[in-house]
């Protein structure tokens, strides 16, 4: 469960930088926390597509925390960082 919300509640990912190099970006905490969880065989691609967003609270400085919600099919789950 802690791998799945720490890259299911997760900013960062991957991309191309200019000199067409895939990269990592984001966040660096995120940035740990999704190879955290790649080293585990948990990817944030698995979680996407298993689990779709349905809504997003972006970081909110008066809240101190974010939240992405996300559909399980039977039951919604909020993620919470």
């Amino acid at each position: 469960m802690l791998l799945e919300i720490s890259v299911g509640c997760n900013k960062a990912g991957y991309g191309k930088d200019a000199s067409g190099k895939e990269q990592i970006f984001g966040d660096p905490t995120e940035i740990g926390l999704l190879q955290f969880a790649e080293s585990l065989h948990c990817t944030k691609s698995d979680i996407e597509s298993q689990y779709p967003v349905v809504i997003e609270f972006p970081f909110d400085s008066d809240r101190k925390r974010m939240s992405i919600v996300r559909d399980h099919g039977e039951f919604m789950r909020s993620y919470v960082k």
